[in-house]
């Protein structure tokens, strides 16, 4: 009996591993991100294709692989360090911004179909090339009915959106202080239902460029497959990271005043 109800204990617990599966939220709005106390950001990009992320030579084309999320591109990701807080963090989400150009030779693409994925992984870059990379995984299926959601049908304008991308994790992650950490974001459907739209960023050798000095962009994989490595691009994202500082967890102390007879 004894034997049974442990088995029974141990599928339950088997059950609740596999169905709690970790599913990121998506929003998606005009308005721009006020980042909070904690919060590590860059808000500083380029209004033209030839100065976002990348060398900048021959755009529109050239720079694509370290710019465009798409179902034929790989992960686009950011790297930053976290704060002094000697009790570490949660990061709980993260902010993107497709392109906002102004000049009027620029061009760039977007689209946004039900059934499409887009995954967000926290990354630890100091393990490139290694299983530890990836910190956690989470994944957005794109429902086609997002408030502010990009066009269903392929779009081709001179400007882009400018929209804000909000990626919320099911399952913050614990971060350590003043270590550098990553985050990138992969359309994994392939070439089923896609989804693609170029971010907003600077190269470092623009005018204004390199305004976060702690970090970088860098791609990983490629065909919307993310992978265990990091290559650096030249350049910086538009991103806010969500972080909340943890409490300290030191033992309790208590007080006790004593009282004389």
């Amino acid at each position: 009996m004894c034997r049974k109800i442990m088995f029974l204990l141990s599928c339950a617990v088997l059950l609740i591993a596999t169905s709690g599966v970790q599913a990121a939220l998506l929003e998606i709005t005009p308005t721009a991100p006020v980042p909070g106390g904690a919060d590590i950001a860059n808000l500083v990009g380029s209004d033209n294709d030839a100065d976002n992320v990348g060398t900048g030579e021959n755009p529109p084309y050239t720079n694509d692989a370290t710019t465009y999320i798409a179902h034929d591109r790989g992960g686009q990701g950011q790297t930053f360090v976290t704060g002094g807080n000697e009790a570490g963090y949660l990061i709980t989400g993260v902010w993107v911004r497709h392109v906002a150009y102004t000049a009027a030779v620029d061009q760039t693409w977007y689209r946004m179909q039900a059934g499409s994925e887009l995954q967000i992984r926290i990354t630890d870059p100091a393990a490139s090339g290694t299983d530890a990379f990836v910190l956690s995984g989470e994944i957005y299926d794109v429902t086609g009915a997002e408030e502010n959601a990009l066009p269903s049908t392929t779009t081709n304008t001179q400007t882009g959106t400018g929209l804000w991308f909000h990626v919320t994790l099911d399952a913050p992650v614990a971060l350590a202080a003043n270590t550098e950490y990553g985050f990138d974001l992969t359309s994994i459907s392939g070439l089923g239902p896609v989804l693609f739209f170029e971010t907003m960023g600077i190269r470092d050798d623009a005018v204004g460029g390199n305004p976060y000095l702690e970090g970088s962009a860098y791609v990983s994989g490629a065909g919307g497959v993310a992978d265990n490595i990091l290559t650096s691009a030249p350049g910086d994202r538009v991103f806010v990271v969500e972080l909340t500082s943890a409490a300290p967890s030191g033992p309790k102390v208590i007080f006790v005043t004593s009282v004389k007879d």
